[in-house]
């Protein structure tokens, strides 16, 4: 400031630049409440989009089949043993497609997951001109 000029400030005219100030202070800070609700609504939506669209994607991802058209190999025979617990069953190793060749899955033991369950082992199906795995699972 100009030492030649000088501005006296009385009571009030403190009071209004303070008044001021905070009027300026809390309208930045509700201004940039509104600006982190508008981009939180934004994040909180894109979230969902993107979730609802994987959501939509994993039936197509399940259901999808890798048609190979060269034929599986014949089954490796396994030699096991005694199951490692009364109950258990041997799931039968099978020939998985790497995108290549055809590679040896090994057999294991496994524990039913409910009582009566029964194994059905992995197997390769001709259809659609090629070949197609139907994974092994358990049913009732």
């Amino acid at each position: 400031m100009n030492p030649g000029i000088r501005r006296i400030f009385s009571a009030k005219d403190n009071y209004l630049c303070e008044d001021a100030f905070i009027r300026s202070v809390t309208g930045a800070v509700a201004r940039s409440r509104n600006v982190l609700n508008m981009e939180e609504k934004v994040s909180v939506k894109k979230l969902a989009l993107t979730l609802l669209l994987a959501a939509s994607l994993v039936p197509a991802v399940a259901n999808a089949q890798v048609v190979v058209r060269i034929g599986p190999p014949p089954p490796v025979v396994e030699h096991y043993g005694p199951p490692p617990h009364p109950g258990w069953v041997w799931i039968s190793g099978y020939h998985r497609w790497d995108g290549q060749r055809y590679v040896w899955m090994g057999g294991h033991w496994d524990h039913p997951p409910y009582p009566g369950a029964v194994w059905v082992p992995h197997h390769w199906v001709h259809r659609h001109g090629g070949w197609v795995l139907v994974e092994g699972h358990w049913r009732r």
